[in-house]
Formats: structure tokens, C-alpha cells, sequence
């Protein structure tokens, strides 16, 4: 188990590590007297346990354990404390134990054993829910990842029924009616044509879904057809959740949006270009670019410049007519002196805005722009 120390003493944090020195499969990885260094630490490494001292100058251990739960609700907390009627404030967060300065050896034994059957425990309880998940990629193409007890490639029939089970599978647990199936699947036939193979294309669908009868059950409907999941995990739909669960976006946050931004790795569904995607992928690629703005812009508040310019960098190529990630692009290079890049950025910015929208830059990054040539050719001049 890793495992990361703070205290506001330095003896104190000596002492305790050396305690911990020789018991079996306990690794510190880190030992703070400051917590925000500690917090740091915690976000970005893999920490399973933080012994925690209760009382600290500034921000006491309880308001500080608060803090790590709420960004990492998995790790483990044990508080320390000179003074056992203080103890009580583990419980009330939670935390699995606590300890008495000065820590004995044994007591601590019994703690680190405590530790072990909950991290054992929560192991075989993860491991036995992911290997009940049926695990299904939707970003960029569609994908089903093969399980423990189907790991068969699956077949379809035709690539109609392939696309009748994903437009099913994204309006989950809704009733989707037959005349609107129709209407976006076989738009050009007539109607009993189309009824005909609707039934032939549903039919296919079950045979499909038979060898995962314990994840999906599709029923009839007087009207459609609705599809339902059990333990059916769709990789946009965890990162959406993933991305709502974050704490707000800060300095100390940020490595861990980027690290759930990373998830969302292309548009929904953007190998297969179905027209009924096409706005379920415009919201998750609108949601991404807001976010992937606020975090560039998180990078410049910080100093961090060349982090900030990565990311509008990223974006404008991602998503070529985002305004904003061009701007952020051409700033950065006009900072730089590069003025070759400003001008092919802007004019990169006027195409992919006209040739989507069939309009030009905002007055204001246009204006930006000319301010900015004004400049570069007076100072040409000089």
C-alpha cells in the first residue's frame, strides 16, 4: 500500500516513517509538513492511505481529510492525534482508524491490518463488478469490449441492424417509436416495405443479443420498441459522470480534468456519421471544448503558458471553427514574435469559420488582428 504522511512537526513525521520502516508491503511515498504540498501530492500520485494529524496549524487534519475525501473519495484516512477524546472527528468522516502520538508499534500493526482487509476487500469487490460490466465504446466508432464469458466477436447481420442497435442503445430505457426508426433508418422506402424490414432488422437484433440476455432486454412497445441495460457501461456516458463528479476547477485540480478530459478521445459515434448522432455527438464535443477552454485558460491564471497554449492548440485543431482556441493560439504566437504563425492561424480561423458557418471572425478578434498588423508593420519600419 502507498501510503503519504502529514503532520506539522518534522520529528514527529521521523519518527513515524521510521515506524512504519520495516512493516511489510507499506510504502511512503511521501511525508508533509505543509498541507497544501501534501495536497498536491495526493491528486497526482496513487495513494491508497493518508495518516493525517488532527491538529495543525492554519487548516486543522478534519477540515484538510474533508478536502482529500471530496477529490479522492477512495483513499483511505487515518487521523493521528496526541489526544484520544479528539479521535471521535475520524469517525465522523469515515476514516478507518486512528492512532495516539506517541504511536506504538503494535497499536499501529493492528491499524495497518485493519487497512490491508479494506483494501482487499474493496479490490475483490471492484474485480467482481468489472467483470459483470459489459463494456461498450462509443467514442469514434462503436466497439464492444470483449468479457470473461463472451469473448466472441459479434456478428451483424447487416449494417442496418448494427445501426437500428445503437440508435436504440443511445435513447436507452425510452420508448422509440416505429414510424420514427423508419422515418431515419429507411427514409426511401414506402412504408410497408420499410414495416417489413423493421421486423426482419428487430428480429436479427434479438438473435444478437441472446448471448447477453443478463445485460440487455429489448421489448415491444404498442408504438416501438424500448432497449434495456443492466451493468452496461457506454464510455461517453462515464465520462460525462467522470467529468461531474471533479470538485470545481482549480490549481489543485487541474491535472485531474486533464487526465478525464483525456477519456472523451474523439466525437461520438464519428466513424459511422449516422445524421441521428450527429446531435448527441455536437453536445459531448461541446461539452469537451467548454471544458477544455476553462482548463487552458486555469493554465494562463497559473503562469503556465506553454500548457495553456498546448490546449487552445488542441482544440483548434480538433475542432477547427472554435473562435476562442484559434485566438488563445494566435495571442500566444504574437507573445513569441512569430508573426508568420499569427497571420496562418487567423487565416486558418476566416476558412474554418466560413466554410462551416459561411461567416467570418468576430469583430472583436478581427480588430485584435488588424491592431496587431498595425503594430508589426510600424515596428518593421522603425
Amino acid at each position: 500500500m502507498n501510503v503519504i504522511l502529514i503532520d506539522d512537526e518534522q520529528i514527529a513525521l521521523e519518527y513515524f516513517q521510521l515506524q512504519l520502516k520495516n512493516i511489510e508491503d507499506v510504502h511512503v511515498i511521501g511525508a508533509y509538513v505543509n498541507p497544501e504540498e501534501a495536497m498536491e501530492a495526493i491528486l497526482n500520485q496513487a495513494v491508497d492511505v493518508v495518516f493525517l494529524d488532527i491538529h495543525m496549524p492554519g487548516e486543522d487534519g478534519v477540515s484538510l481529510a474533508q478536502r482529500i475525501l471530496e477529490q479522492r473519495p477512495e483513499i483511505i484516512i487515518v487521523f493521528v492525534t496526541a489526544f484520544e477524546q479528539y479521535a471521535v472527528h475520524a469517525f465522523d468522516l469515515n476514516a478507518i482508524d486512528y492512532v495516539v502520538k506517541p504511536v506504538k508499534r503494535k497499536r499501529l500493526a493492528e491499524t495497518i491490518k485493519r487497512i490491508q482487509t479494506k483494501l482487499e476487500g474493496t479490490q475483490k469487490e471492484t474485480a467482481s463488478q468489472e467483470k459483470d460490466v459489459f463494456r461498450i465504446q462509443m467514442c469514434k466508432q462503436f466497439h464492444i469490449e470483449p468479457m470473461r464469458a463472451s469473448a466472441q466477436t459479434i456478428r451483424w447481420r447487416t449494417a442496418r441492424v448494427k445501426e437500428l442497435f445503437l440508435l436504440l442503445l443511445q435513447n436507452r430505457e425510452q420508448v422509440v417509436h416505429k414510424d420514427y426508426i423508419i422515418d431515419i433508418i429507411w427514409p426511401e422506402m414506402d412504408f410497408e416495405r420499410a414495416s417489413a424490414q423493421l421486423y426482419t432488422t428487430v428480429y436479427h437484433i434479438r438473435q444478437v443479443l441472446k448471448a447477453f440476455n443478463e445485460h440487455f432486454k429489448l421489448e415491444n412497445t404498442t408504438n416501438g420498441y424500448i432497449l434495456f441495460t443492466k451493468n452496461v457501461e457506454i464510455d461517453v456516458e462515464k465520462w460525462e459522470h467522470s467529468l461531474q463528479a471533479l470538485p470545481p476547477l482549480t490549481s489543485e485540480t487541474i491535472d485531474a480534468y486533464e487526465r478525464v478530459m483525456n477519456y472523451y478521445s474523439a466525437s461520438y459515434l464519428n466513424d459511422h456519421q449516422y445524421i441521428w448522432a450527429m446531435s448527441e455527438a455536437n453536445r459531448l464535443d461541446q461539452k469537451w471544448v467548454k471544458k477544455a477552454i476553462e482548463i487552458a485558460k486555469q493554465h494562463e491564471q497559473d503562469g503556465r503558458h506553454m500548457e495553456a497554449f498546448q490546449w487552445f492548440l488542441s482544440i483548434s485543431k480538433r475542432y477547427p471553427e472554435t473562435e476562442e482556441a484559434h485566438f488563445g493560439v494566435m495571442k500566444h504566437y504574437a507573445e513569441q514574435g512569430k508573426s508568420a504563425y499569427v497571420a496562418l492561424q487567423y487565416k486558418m480561423l476566416a476558412k474554418a469559420l466560413h466554410e462551416e458557418f459561411g461567416v467570418q471572425p468576430s469583430t472583436y478578434v478581427t480588430n485584435w488582428y488588424k491592431r496587431w498588423c498595425d503594430v508589426k508593420d510600424t515596428n518593421e519600419m522603425l
